[in-house]
């Protein structure tokens, strides 16, 4: 209840004052800020989820290849099961066959036409990068895939496998695990999976 009468004559006119238009403005920048820093998560999202993808078809390669990779005549052979062929030497003696080995079958993957050559690190727009292990904040790790062999220890002991690089010298002629990692926008660790090569 109102004491007294009111003077009518007395009110302002609403509008839009100085300070409310700096508020609209203000909101505005504020709407648009939020609606672009939302896009750029989203893409970073979209690469992460490449990177993911990358690590997913190696570990359909190597699980395929566990089944098959000890058959005759398998391609590309540095992956074989099978050791290499043996060769007569000029005296007529045979030489030991070739043993294959992880960093030849890493080659003839990556190269050219091999079965993950398409494979493409999306952060950089360059081929992947291979890397021992991810460490976070290394930013030339981002994207990176990362594969591990692990080697189970003997029966009794503590630790019940040990996980290591997988390096070029590693044998390929029996099956093994590898554990398939990939490093996210900021170097961070994303397990794939793992399988038996």
């Amino acid at each position: 209840m109102l004491n007294g009468p009111v003077n009518i004559s007395g009110l302002r006119k609403y509008g839009v004052t100085p300070t409310d238009t700096i508020f609209l403005v203000f909101l505005g920048l504020v709407v648009i800020a939020v609606c672009w820093v939302g896009q750029i998560a989203y893409h970073e999202g979209g690469k992460t989820e490449v990177s993911k993808e990358n690590g997913e078809a190696w570990l359909a390669w190597l699980a395929k290849a566990h089944k098959e990779r000890f058959d005759a005549g398998y391609e590309p052979a540095p992956c074989s099961g099978r050791s290499g062929v043996s060769m007569t030497g000029v005296s007529g003696s045979v030489t030991a066959p070739e043993t294959q080995t992880w960093g030849r079958c890493f080659e003839a993957l990556t190269r050219d036409e091999g079965a993950l050559a398409h494979l493409r690190n999306p952060f950089f727009e360059s081929p992947m990068i291979y890397a021992a292990k991810c460490e976070p904040g290394n930013r030339k790790l981002t994207g990176a895939l990362v594969l591990e062999k692990n080697t189970p220890t003997p029966p009794g002991s503590a630790v019940g496998s040990v996980v290591s690089p997988l390096v070029d010298a590693d044998p390929v002629g029996k099956p093994f695990q590898v554990r398939i990692t990939v490093c996210d926008k900021g170097a961070y660790p994303i397990l794939i999976g793992e399988t038996e090569l």
